[in-house]
């Protein structure tokens, strides 16, 4: 038992540190990104296409149930109470430095984290990646720099996204049950958003977008030569993307808690 914990502790920190060389590898490529053939364009087009522009009608629906939910249930309650200022002080804290990042990151990893670890895994079992090394392309450049630049520049503007949604369709649920002047709302809204609130959800979701497309891509070339290993290696891509994303918001949110 002691002998298999063990060999369990070797094998992941080993995976570790091959991930962490791949992420070196990745970002070492990336320099070189916009010196790339037309191609890497168009596949970093289509990424975000997919992550970003097709997502806006299920943000949208998502945010603004949860914006209704919140502001309605919630609102009239602490606003009946004479605490309107402490409710918009909880909503902002709530949405914009936590939920809007993490939500907004748990959605891509459900569309585009699964589509890139499946997308690029059964062209590594299919040998299509070997095909584009051996005439000269770097499969890094081609494949996997696009998908990163294009998930975490649509996780940052969704998340943006999210927020505005949630604070403008809440209050038109919220309005239809306890009529709250929009005017008034917008304006205890922004006195209760500070800079730090608004920065600390754009480097949650810069980060967390980075990491998705890294986990996602990483996993998918541990794929060698079996088919059986492309849904295994994309169940493994989501469980450590939703657990490095719960992680690393913790490990924000202390930190601009304490700084």
């Amino acid at each position: 038992m002691l002998k298999k914990v063990t060999n369990e502790i070797k094998s992941g920190f080993w995976g570790f540190i091959s991930f962490i060389s791949f992420s070196l590898e990745v970002f070492f490529k990336f320099a070189s990104f916009y010196k790339e053939t037309n191609v890497s364009s168009l596949v970093l087009l289509r990424q975000i296409l997919f992550t970003g522009y097709e997502a806006l009608g299920l943000i949208l629906v998502l945010a603004t149930a949860l914006g209704g939910l919140l502001i309605g249930q919630f609102g009239s309650l602490l606003i009946n109470l004479g605490q309107s200022q402490l409710f918009f002080d909880i909503l902002v804290k709530a949405i914009t430095c936590e939920i809007s990042s993490v939500l907004t990151a748990f959605l891509i990893v459900a569309r585009s984290g699964t589509a890139i670890a499946t997308e690029i895994a059964n062209m590594k079992v299919n040998q299509e990646i070997e095909l584009i090394d051996s005439i000269g392309i770097s499969p890094i450049s081609y494949l996997i720099i696009p998908r990163l630049v294009g998930v975490t520049v649509s996780c940052v503007v969704l998340t943006i996204y999210f927020n505005v949604a949630t604070y403008i369709g809440g209050w038109l649920i919220a309005n239809l049950m306890h009529p709250y002047p929009f005017s008034s709302f917008v304006y205890s809204l922004f006195k209760a958003l500070t800079i730090s609130d608004f920065a600390q959800s754009i480097l949650k979701s810069l980060v967390f977008g980075i990491l998705i497309s890294l986990i996602s891509s990483y996993q998918a070339f541990q794929v060698d030569k079996a088919i059986t290993q492309v849904p295994q290696r994309t169940i493994k891509a989501v469980v450590y993307c939703i657990s490095t994303i719960i992680v690393v918001d913790l490990l924000i949110s202390v930190s601009f808690a304490l700084f």
